[in-house]
């Protein structure tokens, strides 16, 4: 007989406005988590979370600090959970009526030369507030095998306290959005006939210089336009690099989509090329292949994962190589057929049902860490604060 659960799930991420991938991520897997038998979900969160079909238990608290280290743990006692999980890289209280489960959902945090401007303007507090997270989980999430190996050598955390459950595709990527919401999208965000398009912020780890470059060795009639769904830091630096390379006219900048709209526009382009060396799980390329969309990516990171056999590869930073795949796709229409059928027969063995199964088995094994593991995982968080003030 299955033991009932009860799951308290922290969403700041998501009320905090992010509609980003770690953000979809934690209401994926909320809702899925809902779905299964003898588990009650309850969300937590500093405001409400109008797209949830939950009730969402309010965190209080002045400041992050304050939240997460008395708020959170109120709340866990109030609402007599079981476990807490945290899908959102960190956040974790110093002492917990519960047992506690971190997401980590890539490791370039702690890369001095990748990790976000935001979280590097203090690196001393950025490094406490993660070790607490890391040192109180008893166990640690990643969406995939390659994280899983950067959060062992990177962050020096034993093997037996990390778990690999990986992400599902909404089953709306399956749908066909219909003729009039892809003209709409085409008009709202430049995605003509032919678009090459790239989901995902314009920051260095995306490796975007290389499919730029791929794009400026194939004639227009191949590749008219190179569509950019995202913001971020190297918005300028793009621009000016199509400028340089006599592009500037082929490149398209969306700025953000909205969610919403994001199938259609799956839909508008001829291809999704992600070149980014260090995905921590490649969810775009799910979801164009989802689409029936083909998809080429670099054979990097999480990427080979995430595509399997449903898409194209190609060694990273070379785009001479990536140049050849657009052509061969582009310029041949039984090739694009051929990978919209394998990659909708790839992207269709990420469900949500399947990754809320293997997060329920996490949770419950979390319920009786050894005191052995718990030691274990605090010698490894203090490990990974050297590494990062070193």
């Amino acid at each position: 007989m299955t033991t009932p659960l009860r799951v308290a799930i922290d969403l700041s991420v998501v009320s905090e406005g992010d509609r980003g991938g770690v953000a979809r991520f934690a209401l994926g897997m909320t809702a899925a988590l809902a779905e299964r038998e003898h588990v009650t979900v309850l969300p937590l969160a500093p405001t409400t979370i109008p797209e949830l079909a939950l009730p969402v238990h309010r965190i209080t608290g002045r400041g992050q600090v304050a939240r997460s280290q008395v708020g959170i743990p109120s709340l866990l006692r109030a609402l007599d959970a079981d476990v807490l999980l945290s899908p959102a890289n960190r956040g974790l209280p110093v002492v917990s009526p519960c047992p506690m489960v971190l997401v980590l959902h890539d490791v370039f945090d702690w890369e001095p030369t990748l990790s976000r401007a935001q979280d590097r303007r203090d690196p001393v507090k950025f490094a406490a507030t993660s070790t607490v997270s890391l040192s109180r989980a008893g166990l640690i999430v990643t969406m995939s095998d390659f994280v899983a190996g950067m959060v062992r050598r990177r962050l020096g955390i034993d093997e037996e306290r990390i778990r690999v459950v990986p992400g599902g595709v909404d089953p709306r990527f399956f749908d066909d959005p219909g003729g009039e919401s892809i003209g709409r999208v085409r008009t709202a965000y430049g995605v003509i006939p032919g678009s090459v398009l790239h989901v995902g912020s314009l920051r260095a780890r995306r490796d975007l210089p290389t499919l730029v470059r791929a794009v400026a060795s194939l004639p227009a009639e191949v590749v008219p336009r190179l569509v950019l769904a995202g913001a971020g830091p190297e918005e300028e630096s793009l621009r000016s690099m199509a400028r340089m390379i006599g592009v500037s006219d082929r490149l398209h900048l969306t700025g953000f989509v909205d969610d919403a709209d994001l199938l259609a526009v799956y839909r508008a382009s001829s291809c999704v090329v992600l070149a980014g060396s260090g995905e921590g799980f490649g969810l775009p390329v799910l979801e164009a292949m989802a689409a029936q969309v083909p998809v080429i990516a670099a054979r990097a990171g999480a990427l080979p994962e995430a595509v399997g056999r449903g898409g194209l590869l190609f060694p990273a930073g070379d785009h001479p190589a990536l140049a050849r795949h657009l052509r061969e796709l582009l310029t041949q229409p039984r090739e694009a057929a051929r990978l919209r059928g394998a990659g909708l027969e790839q992207a269709r063995q990420f469900t949500w049902a399947k990754a809320a199964r293997k997060m329920d088995d996490v949770l419950r094994t979390a319920l009786q860490p050894s005191f052995g593991a718990r030691v274990k995982s605090q010698l490894g968080a203090l490990r990974s604060l050297r590494r990062w003030l070193s």
